[in-house]
């Protein structure tokens, strides 16, 4: 996956491809994968035997946290959005963020099905931005929507993404019994 990757970036301006996981621990940690899709590659063992599409292989690999690599490679300096598309590993990537989110901007992560898997819910991810200072918005074809509030009725295996921004960067223009309104800082 790493050589693919490298190969399908290698001359991309500003744009780094570590050969390295991010997770919650620092060692070696093992993956699932499937020869004809690698793609949905993690480390959750889905145990999807009974539907006939089974993690054939596994292997060990490096992974590192956040918090490790940002301090080795990246101390201080301002990220305007951090990416997440783990497949089901999100919370634990994030877990291993904790001393660096106060310089990240957005935190941009999406939930599907693989939560499912790896049994973190969206009220998992609800209660980890607002302890840590985040506001969260839902992706909508209307543009983000403010979830001000935990509610079950988010809970979902659709493909949703969301958008986290540290309230540090944020600037409440408006605010109302029924609503508050951000613009990101300059």
């Amino acid at each position: 996956i790493f050589n693919e990757l490298n190969q399908e970036l290698m001359d991309t301006e500003n744009v780094t491809v570590e050969n390295i996981a991010l997770g919650d621990v620092i060692g070696n940690k093992e993956i699932y994968f499937n020869e004809n899709k690698k793609e949905d590659a993690n480390f959750l063992d889905r145990n999807l035997h009974f539907i006939d599409v089974p993690d054939e292989e596994t292997k060990k690999v490096e992974m590192t946290t956040f918090d490790d690599y940002y301090s080795k490679n990246l101390s201080n300096e301002l990220i305007d959005i951090f990416i997440l598309d783990v497949n089901g590993y999100e919370l634990n990537v994030l877990q291993g963020s904790i001393g660096s989110l106060d310089n990240i901007c957005c935190v941009n992560f999406s939930m599907n099905s693989f939560q499912v898997h790896s049994k973190n819910h969206f009220k998992d991810y609800f209660q980890f931005f607002k302890e840590n200072n985040f506001e969260l918005f839902k992706v909508t074809s209307f543009g983000p929507q403010h979830i001000k509030k935990y509610k079950e009725v988010y809970e979902s295996v659709d493909n949703i993404n969301y958008l986290a921004f540290n309230k540090k960067f944020l600037i409440k223009i408006l605010e109302d019994k029924k609503d508050s309104v951000y613009v990101l800082r300059d």
